[in-house]
């Protein structure tokens, strides 16, 4: 699906823009352009038609498939005197298109003060891990069929000597960009293998989910790397999901039947965010579809989450796959939930993220 997505793209860029345009590659999944000669206002129209274009569902089987993307641009002499400042503030402009949720942003100097900010932070995420600064927490899963804790998802904090301790939305997009996410990634997971071991010792046995990006899964290392670590705890056959955003989800199923093979499950995380066919869900090789909290905090009172939320597990269902219902925060959601036939929740009603030692008191709570 990749490669079809930039014969498009190449195909677009080839018949729409202009002939005085140099197209380069960052990574697998990042691109830049480079316009000479144009203005502006010239430049932030082209943006705007081709954001149109990149948003534009492809056809797969008949079956059309959404897929997010964000463009960021700067200008010369405005924005930096040398290629690396424009191209650095082309990216930021471009991560906060994607935390606005907007398909397109031009550079502003209003952003630069933030990113300073993040910037510096990245800089101490090595030693933060040399430290011990990170910490994992966890939030239960409860199975409505049993009324039991099956599982837990594992989520980072970072235990900051200045900030305190900060939730992952405060520094892991700043990483998402950067090789650090990669050994943050890795320690998540050892982490959660050393916490599985110790939680088995002591007659415990529930399975462990962590987040993995894009990043972690176009990197050359990511499969060795994840033998090397999963390797250490073999004896103990551990329980562990990958949780995939379903933006992220489409465009990797190669990679995803490798994982399978080594005895993960993987689940679709914040489905309904991504735009993507409800269709197209049968050609992945997901176990997992976690309804997005957004479609949740409301089902009670409004009639259209509710039925949304019915037709995605009726769909899951109907595939083979569990349905696990996010952001679940009063009795009255878990109950109907419950009557719709969702196999799972997750939210506040049964447990914030805690540290290890609290998920014992959770698992005798429901037991």
């Amino acid at each position: 699906m990749t490669d079809y997505f930039w014969y498009r793209v190449a195909k677009y860029i080839d018949s729409n823009l202009p002939e005085n345009i140099s197209l380069y590659t960052f990574d697998k999944n990042t691109y830049q352009l480079l316009l000479e000669g144009y203005q502006e206002e010239k430049v932030e129209k082209l943006t705007e038609h081709f954001s149109e274009f990149l948003n534009y569902p492809l056809n797969i089987s008949g079956i059309p498939i959404y897929l997010k993307t964000r463009l960021g641009c700067a200008f010369y002499p405005e924005h930096g005197k040398y290629g690396e400042e424009i191209m650095q503030r082309s990216f930021v402009a471009m991560e906060k298109a994607r935390e606005k949720g907007l398909s397109h942003l031009c550079y502003q100097e209003s952003l630069t003060e933030k990113s300073k900010e993040n910037f510096l932070l990245l800089g101490e995420v090595k030693e933060a891990l040399e430290e011990g600064e990170f910490v994992l927490y966890y939030q239960p899963k409860y199975d409505l069929l049993t009324g039991k804790i099956f599982g837990v998802e594992g989520l980072i904090r970072w235990n900051h000597p200045q900030k305190g301790l900060m939730t992952p939305d405060k520094f892991i997009p700043e990483m998402e960009n950067t090789d650090l996410i990669n050994l943050l990634t890795y320690w998540v997971l050892e982490r959660a293998l050393i916490d599985y071991k110790d939680w088995q010792e002591n007659g415990i046995n529930i399975s462990i989910s962590i987040n993995i990006s894009t990043h972690n899964l176009h990197h050359y290392r990511f499969l060795n790397e994840v033998d090397r670590i999963m390797a250490k705890y073999a004896t103990c056959s551990p329980k562990i999901e990958l949780e995939i955003t379903e933006t992220d989800i489409m465009m990797e199923n190669g990679i995803l039947s490798k994982l399978l093979e080594r005895g993960f499950s993987i689940s679709i995380d914040d489905f309904g965010t991504g735009y993507s066919s409800l269709a197209y869900l049968k050609y992945l090789p997901v176990d997992i579809i976690k309804i997005d909290k957004s479609f949740i905090g409301n089902i009670v009172e409004d009639s259209s989450d509710k039925e949304i939320v019915k037709a995605v597990i009726q769909m899951g269902h109907a595939l083979g796959k569990k349905v696990l219902a996010e952001g679940v925060e009063t009795e009255g959601s878990l109950e109907l939930l419950k009557e719709m036939g969702c196999d799972y929740i997750q939210g506040y009603y049964i447990s914030r993220p805690v540290p290890k030692e609290k998920i014992y008191e959770i698992i005798s709570l429901y037991s």
